[in-house]
């Protein structure tokens, strides 16, 4: 008897130009031909797959790495496999994977629903591999609705991740620069003119190549490289925002010399 499901799709190469027509393998009916082991074999790579990119949250490209993450999932799914198989209540292994495995996770999500996702999994492995075909069937049916939580959830995680990795490196950026700042709100007084400043832009022109030589010869080069014209943005955004600089460009200002 053959298949029930046609296992190919046919769609037109361009529809305004009236192209040929392209043939692949349909999805619906390669999935529906999956065994069960291979079911579970797709599951154990999708988890895998979450762990590892849970675990990015440096953005690291280094795929040494990646392959570590990989290594470790695999043994622990093992472990996991082993402590269910000798008797361990699956409650209390969720508990396990929870400890073990999501600590790295950003997402409060992703650390609920990842461990409910990998005991599914675990399990309908259990019982596959003993010959409870049908249970292990009935089984993936509760993963599968767990595995949509957890793909919303490594959504999240990913999100934060850029989220935290930008605010980091605001941070850094901040603490790079704060010998400038300081400098910069000395320069406000010692630089100033006799009369004073006369306005923001000009103490921002007038002092951005003396504060950029401080840079220059500071520990710090070697961490932001500037330009003299980046050197003045930043200074008129200090003369505007930060508190410390606008108090010391009003007293060395020519309104209040003038006073």
């Amino acid at each position: 008897m053959s298949y029930p499901l046609n296992e190919f799709f046919e769609i037109q190469e361009s529809k305004k130009q009236g192209g040929g027509l392209i043939v692949g393998d349909d999805y619906y009916s390669r999935l529906s031909q999956l065994s069960l082991d291979g079911h579970i074999k797709l599951i154990v790579n999708f988890l895998k797959t979450t762990y590892v990119e849970g675990n990015n949250n440096a953005a690291s490209a280094d795929e040494s790495i990646d392959e570590e993450r990989e290594t470790f999932f695999l043994k622990s799914y093992e472990c996991f496999y082993s402590a269910l198989s000798q008797g361990q209540n699956p409650m209390s292994c969720e508990e396990d994977i929870r400890q073990e495995l999501c600590p790295a996770f950003q997402s409060k999500e992703l650390q609920a629903c990842f461990p409910r996702s990998m005991v599914w999994a675990l399990c309908a492995d259990i019982l596959f591999r003993n010959g409870y075909q049908e249970n292990a069937w009935s089984t993936l049916i509760n993963y599968k609705k767990s595995e949509c939580f957890t793909e919303i959830a490594i959504n999240e995680e990913y999100k934060l991740a850029v989220s935290n990795a930008r605010r980091k490196a605001g941070e850094d950026s901040y603490g790079n620069r704060k010998p400038l700042q300081i400098n910069f709100i000395k320069s406000l007084s010692s630089k100033a003119p006799a009369n004073g400043w006369s306005s923001r832009k000009v103490a921002a022109y007038k002092l951005a190549p003396i504060v950029l030589d401080m840079h220059m010869n500071s520990s710090h080069a070697s961490v932001e490289h500037f330009t003299e014209q980046e050197i003045e943005t930043i200074l008129l955004g200090w003369l505007k925002n930060n508190k410390a600089c606008k108090e010391a460009f009003y007293e060395n200002s020519k309104k209040n010399r003038l006073k």
